[in-house]
Protein backbone atom coordinates (compact mmCIF):
# COMPACT_ATOMS: atom_id res chain seq x y z
CA UNK A 1 0.00 0.00 0.00
CA UNK A 2 1.78 3.70 -0.71
CA UNK A 3 2.45 5.28 1.61
CA UNK A 4 0.32 8.49 1.52
CA UNK A 5 -2.51 6.50 1.40
CA UNK A 6 -1.51 4.74 4.64
CA UNK A 7 -0.77 8.37 5.99
CA UNK A 8 -4.48 9.08 5.41
CA UNK A 9 -6.19 5.71 6.77
CA UNK A 10 -4.38 5.90 10.40
CA UNK A 11 -5.42 10.05 10.46
CA UNK A 12 -8.93 8.96 9.57
CA UNK A 13 -8.65 5.79 12.33
CA UNK A 14 -7.07 8.90 14.86
CA UNK A 15 -10.81 11.02 13.78
CA UNK A 16 -12.53 7.57 14.48
CA UNK A 17 -10.35 6.62 18.11
CA UNK A 18 -11.69 10.42 19.17
CA UNK A 19 -14.98 9.64 18.40
CA UNK A 20 -14.85 6.18 19.45
CA UNK A 21 -14.08 7.12 22.81
CA UNK A 22 -17.09 9.02 23.80
CA UNK A 23 -18.72 6.40 22.00
CA UNK A 24 -17.69 3.90 24.14
CA UNK A 25 -17.41 5.54 27.44
CA UNK A 26 -21.09 6.65 27.12
CA UNK A 27 -22.19 3.00 26.11
CA UNK A 28 -20.20 1.79 29.26
CA UNK A 29 -22.06 4.07 31.58
CA UNK A 30 -25.34 3.10 30.61
CA UNK A 31 -24.29 -0.78 30.61
CA UNK A 32 -23.39 -0.25 34.21
CA UNK A 33 -26.92 1.22 34.65
CA UNK A 34 -28.64 -1.64 32.71
CA UNK A 35 -26.60 -4.16 34.75
CA UNK A 36 -26.87 -2.53 38.04
CA UNK A 37 -29.11 -4.96 39.95
CA UNK A 38 -25.61 -7.87 39.47
CA UNK A 39 -23.43 -7.95 41.91
CA UNK A 40 -20.34 -9.18 39.47
CA UNK A 41 -20.09 -7.33 35.94
CA UNK A 42 -16.72 -8.68 34.17
CA UNK A 43 -15.15 -7.04 30.96
CA UNK A 44 -17.59 -9.85 28.61
CA UNK A 45 -20.82 -8.65 29.70
CA UNK A 46 -19.53 -4.92 28.53
CA UNK A 47 -18.11 -5.63 24.87
CA UNK A 48 -21.04 -7.51 24.42
CA UNK A 49 -23.62 -4.64 25.41
CA UNK A 50 -21.27 -2.14 23.83
CA UNK A 51 -21.30 -4.05 20.68
CA UNK A 52 -24.85 -4.32 20.65
CA UNK A 53 -25.62 -0.81 21.35
CA UNK A 54 -23.06 0.82 19.49
CA UNK A 55 -22.84 -1.03 16.52
CA UNK A 56 -25.32 1.40 14.12
CA UNK A 57 -22.70 4.28 15.19
CA UNK A 58 -20.04 2.53 14.54
CA UNK A 59 -21.03 1.62 11.30
CA UNK A 60 -22.24 5.40 10.33
CA UNK A 61 -18.74 6.64 11.54
CA UNK A 62 -16.81 4.40 9.79
CA UNK A 63 -18.69 4.47 6.68
CA UNK A 64 -17.91 7.79 6.32
CA UNK A 65 -14.53 7.81 7.15
CA UNK A 66 -13.83 4.91 4.54
CA UNK A 67 -15.50 6.81 1.79
CA UNK A 68 -12.63 9.74 2.74
CA UNK A 69 -9.79 6.56 2.50
CA UNK A 70 -11.20 5.82 -0.76
CA UNK A 71 -12.15 8.73 -2.43
CA UNK A 72 -8.89 9.58 -4.35
CA UNK A 73 -9.11 5.90 -5.38
CA UNK A 74 -11.87 6.51 -7.16
CA UNK A 75 -10.94 7.86 -10.35
CA UNK A 76 -10.61 7.43 -13.94
CA UNK A 77 -7.21 7.65 -14.11
CA UNK A 78 -6.61 5.14 -11.07
CA UNK A 79 -8.89 2.48 -12.50
CA UNK A 80 -7.47 2.98 -16.24
CA UNK A 81 -3.98 2.44 -14.35
CA UNK A 82 -4.14 -0.83 -13.21
CA UNK A 83 -3.01 -3.60 -15.39
CA UNK A 84 -6.28 -5.93 -14.76
CA UNK A 85 -10.14 -5.39 -13.48
CA UNK A 86 -9.42 -7.97 -11.46
CA UNK A 87 -6.51 -5.93 -9.61
CA UNK A 88 -8.93 -3.17 -8.55
CA UNK A 89 -11.30 -5.37 -7.05
CA UNK A 90 -8.31 -6.46 -5.05
CA UNK A 91 -7.13 -3.56 -4.40
CA UNK A 92 -10.38 -2.48 -2.68
CA UNK A 93 -10.56 -5.51 -0.58
CA UNK A 94 -7.12 -5.00 0.58
CA UNK A 95 -7.90 -1.38 1.89
CA UNK A 96 -11.12 -2.60 3.21
CA UNK A 97 -9.55 -5.24 4.91
CA UNK A 98 -6.88 -3.26 6.59
CA UNK A 99 -8.95 -0.32 7.56
CA UNK A 100 -11.18 -2.40 9.29
CA UNK A 101 -8.32 -4.63 10.76
CA UNK A 102 -7.38 -1.24 12.35
CA UNK A 103 -10.99 -0.21 13.62
CA UNK A 104 -11.61 -3.37 14.76
CA UNK A 105 -8.52 -3.37 16.74
CA UNK A 106 -8.75 0.18 18.03
CA UNK A 107 -12.57 -0.36 19.57
CA UNK A 108 -11.58 -3.48 21.29
CA UNK A 109 -8.73 -1.64 23.12
CA UNK A 110 -10.86 1.22 23.81
CA UNK A 111 -13.54 -0.55 25.28
CA UNK A 112 -11.12 -2.78 27.35
CA UNK A 113 -9.45 0.45 29.07
CA UNK A 114 -12.19 1.79 29.69
CA UNK A 115 -14.36 -1.02 31.09
CA UNK A 116 -11.60 -2.18 33.18
CA UNK A 117 -12.14 0.21 35.16
CA UNK A 118 -15.55 -0.11 36.26
CA UNK A 119 -15.81 -4.05 35.93
CA UNK A 120 -13.20 -6.96 36.63
CA UNK A 121 -11.18 -8.23 34.05
CA UNK A 122 -12.19 -12.39 35.12
CA UNK A 123 -14.92 -13.90 34.07
CA UNK A 124 -18.02 -13.95 36.24
CA UNK A 125 -20.79 -16.08 34.74
CA UNK A 126 -20.66 -18.69 36.67
CA UNK A 127 -21.45 -16.99 39.43
CA UNK A 128 -24.61 -16.33 41.57
CA UNK A 129 -25.04 -12.80 41.34
CA UNK A 130 -23.30 -12.36 37.97
CA UNK A 131 -25.17 -10.66 34.76
CA UNK A 132 -26.69 -14.32 33.71
CA UNK A 133 -27.81 -14.65 36.54
CA UNK A 134 -29.54 -12.12 36.94
CA UNK A 135 -30.93 -11.20 33.28
CA UNK A 136 -31.60 -14.97 32.71
CA UNK A 137 -32.62 -16.54 35.84
CA UNK A 138 -29.91 -18.89 36.30
CA UNK A 139 -25.95 -18.97 36.44
CA UNK A 140 -24.51 -20.61 33.10
CA UNK A 141 -23.27 -24.04 33.32
CA UNK A 142 -20.10 -22.87 31.59
CA UNK A 143 -18.04 -19.82 30.12
CA UNK A 144 -15.97 -19.18 27.88
CA UNK A 145 -12.67 -17.62 28.76
CA UNK A 146 -12.16 -13.45 28.51
CA UNK A 147 -9.80 -13.66 25.64
CA UNK A 148 -12.32 -16.06 23.73
CA UNK A 149 -14.65 -13.16 24.14
CA UNK A 150 -12.39 -10.31 23.01
CA UNK A 151 -11.57 -11.99 19.67
CA UNK A 152 -14.86 -13.17 19.15
CA UNK A 153 -15.82 -9.28 19.56
CA UNK A 154 -12.94 -7.90 17.02
CA UNK A 155 -14.18 -10.84 14.58
CA UNK A 156 -17.71 -9.40 14.64
CA UNK A 157 -16.68 -5.37 14.01
CA UNK A 158 -13.84 -6.65 11.01
CA UNK A 159 -16.45 -8.49 9.83
CA UNK A 160 -19.59 -5.93 9.84
CA UNK A 161 -17.20 -3.46 8.59
CA UNK A 162 -15.91 -5.12 5.56
CA UNK A 163 -19.59 -6.38 4.73
CA UNK A 164 -20.30 -2.63 5.28
CA UNK A 165 -17.39 -1.05 2.87
CA UNK A 166 -17.66 -3.57 0.18
CA UNK A 167 -21.55 -2.73 0.26
CA UNK A 168 -20.15 0.48 -0.17
CA UNK A 169 -17.74 -0.01 -2.81
CA UNK A 170 -20.05 -2.14 -5.05
CA UNK A 171 -22.67 0.66 -5.03
CA UNK A 172 -19.79 3.02 -5.91
CA UNK A 173 -19.03 1.25 -8.87
CA UNK A 174 -22.51 0.81 -9.75
CA UNK A 175 -24.14 4.28 -9.38
CA UNK A 176 -20.47 6.31 -9.53
CA UNK A 177 -21.49 7.75 -6.82
CA UNK A 178 -20.63 7.06 -2.56
CA UNK A 179 -23.85 7.84 -1.32
CA UNK A 180 -26.01 5.67 -2.37
CA UNK A 181 -23.78 2.93 -0.80
CA UNK A 182 -23.56 4.69 2.50
CA UNK A 183 -27.38 5.03 2.50
CA UNK A 184 -28.29 1.55 1.73
CA UNK A 185 -26.12 -0.04 4.48
CA UNK A 186 -27.13 2.49 7.14
CA UNK A 187 -30.98 1.48 6.39
CA UNK A 188 -30.06 -2.29 7.01
CA UNK A 189 -27.77 -1.03 9.71
CA UNK A 190 -30.66 0.70 11.59
CA UNK A 191 -33.48 -1.88 10.30
CA UNK A 192 -31.28 -5.00 11.78
CA UNK A 193 -31.04 -3.22 14.65
CA UNK A 194 -34.96 -3.29 15.56
CA UNK A 195 -36.60 -6.58 16.65
CA UNK A 196 -38.08 -7.95 13.25
CA UNK A 197 -38.93 -11.18 11.53
CA UNK A 198 -38.77 -9.85 8.02
CA UNK A 199 -35.91 -11.26 5.53
CA UNK A 200 -33.51 -8.22 7.14
CA UNK A 201 -32.80 -10.84 10.20
CA UNK A 202 -31.16 -13.26 7.56
CA UNK A 203 -28.51 -10.51 6.68
CA UNK A 204 -25.21 -10.19 8.44
CA UNK A 205 -26.12 -7.19 10.58
CA UNK A 206 -28.94 -9.33 12.30
CA UNK A 207 -26.63 -12.71 13.02
CA UNK A 208 -23.65 -10.63 13.92
CA UNK A 209 -25.28 -9.39 17.08
CA UNK A 210 -23.84 -9.87 20.59
CA UNK A 211 -26.65 -9.05 22.37
CA UNK A 212 -26.28 -9.71 26.46
CA UNK A 213 -29.17 -11.99 27.29
CA UNK A 214 -28.78 -13.91 23.65
CA UNK A 215 -25.02 -14.38 24.43
CA UNK A 216 -25.95 -15.47 27.40
CA UNK A 217 -28.46 -18.10 26.10
CA UNK A 218 -27.26 -19.65 23.34
CA UNK A 219 -22.93 -18.73 23.67
CA UNK A 220 -20.47 -17.11 21.46
CA UNK A 221 -22.09 -18.52 17.91
CA UNK A 222 -19.06 -18.86 16.21
CA UNK A 223 -20.38 -20.32 13.14
CA UNK A 224 -22.00 -16.81 12.51
CA UNK A 225 -18.89 -15.56 11.01
CA UNK A 226 -18.68 -18.50 8.50
CA UNK A 227 -21.98 -17.57 7.21
CA UNK A 228 -20.50 -13.64 6.93
CA UNK A 229 -17.48 -14.41 5.16
CA UNK A 230 -20.04 -16.44 2.49
CA UNK A 231 -21.85 -13.22 2.14
CA UNK A 232 -18.45 -11.26 2.01
CA UNK A 233 -17.31 -13.50 -0.86
CA UNK A 234 -20.94 -13.85 -2.63
CA UNK A 235 -19.98 -9.57 -2.74
CA UNK A 236 -16.47 -9.27 -4.03
CA UNK A 237 -18.07 -12.15 -6.85
CA UNK A 238 -20.47 -9.52 -7.43
CA UNK A 239 -18.48 -7.09 -7.51
CA UNK A 240 -15.82 -8.58 -9.97
CA UNK A 241 -19.05 -9.34 -12.24
CA UNK A 242 -19.46 -4.85 -11.97
CA UNK A 243 -16.22 -4.09 -12.66
CA UNK A 244 -15.50 -6.57 -15.65
CA UNK A 245 -18.74 -4.64 -17.21
CA UNK A 246 -18.02 -1.33 -15.94
CA UNK A 247 -16.51 0.98 -19.25
CA UNK A 248 -13.77 2.61 -17.04
CA UNK A 249 -13.33 5.09 -20.12
CA UNK A 250 -16.37 6.60 -20.10
CA UNK A 251 -16.99 7.15 -16.52
CA UNK A 252 -18.05 10.70 -15.00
Amino acid sequence: MHISRLRKMLLCSGIYTIIYILISWTSIIRGMNVFRNCEYICLADMLCYVEYCSKVFVIAIAGVLFVIVQKDEYRQSVYIRHRSRIRIVASCIERSSVFAGIISIISAVINIVISTRYVTYSMTWLLDKGAPHIMTGSPLKSQPETWCVIIYYILDVFLTLLFTFMIIMLMWWISEKAYPGYILVLTFAVLSSMKSDTLLKYLLYSRMNMQPFSIYITGLQWKNFVMAAIEIILLVMISCLVVHKKDFIKMH
